[in-house]
Order: structure tokens, then C-alpha cells, then sequence
């Protein structure tokens, strides 16, 4: 996944891993300060102006995959369990569990 990542990316393989990091915890730290748990002065950018923006760059970040050949329809070959199976199959069931109604 990082090689692919590394592919699409300007800056390198380190440098994408950074920035979507950043990113998602940049998101996840205005959350905080909505919440009352961090102090808004940490803050330029008003909550909810920043929560779009850091969104939009997760998305061009993102979108920078659409450029990769896609081999959605045949996968690639992974011949054992991996880290990032667990973490999918967690994701997964997570977002069924909280987020999906029957």
C-alpha cells in the first residue's frame, strides 16, 4: 500500500504517509476543541472551516489513487494475512457496527 501511496505522491513515500497523517489528527484535534477539550487559541482556522478544509486535502490526497491503475476488479495477490487485513476487517466492522442502520 505504501509503495502505491509512494507512487502517487510529489513528495515521496514519507512525506504522503506525513501529510495524511497530519491531516487526520489535525481533524481529530478541532473535534477535541469543539468538544471543549482542547483551547480554541491552539487554532487559526475557525472549527468547522478547518474540519472542510482538512477533509478536502484528505480527498485530494486520496484522489491522487485514481491515477494508479486500477486493479479493483482483480486485486493484486497477497499470500497471507496481513496487518492491514486486520485493520480493514476492523474498519469495517466498526463502521457497520456504529454507522450503518438495518
Amino acid at each position: 500500500m505504501l509503495d502505491t501511496a509512494a507512487a502517487a505522491s510529489r513528495g515521496g513515500a514519507a512525506r504522503y504517509i506525513y501529510d495524511y497523517y497530519m491531516l487526520s489528527l489535525y481533524r481529530g484535534a478541532l473535534t477535541m476543541a469543539k468538544a471543549g477539550i482542547l483551547p480554541k487559541e491552539m487554532f487559526k482556522l475557525d472549527y468547522n472551516l478547518g474540519r472542510e478544509l482538512a477533509s478536502a486535502a484528505l480527498a485530494v490526497q486520496d484522489a491522487r489513487f485514481v491515477f494508479i491503475e486500477d486493479k479493483s476488479r482483480t486485486g493484486s495477490d497477497v499470500p497471507e494475512k496481513t496487518a492491514l487485513h486486520t485493520i480493514i476487517a476492523e474498519a469495517e466492522e466498526y463502521i457497520l457496527n456504529n454507522f450503518v442502520i438495518e
